[in-house]
């Protein structure tokens, strides 16, 4: 799990597909 954000936005992003995650957004 990526846990940069403290809102865990990254945390989030690994359940989701990383198109859609917010790696790809910045």
């Amino acid at each position: 799990l990526l846990l940069e954000t403290p809102d865990g936005i990254r945390t989030l992003d690994a359940m989701l597909p990383q198109s859609f995650g917010p790696q790809h957004l910045g």
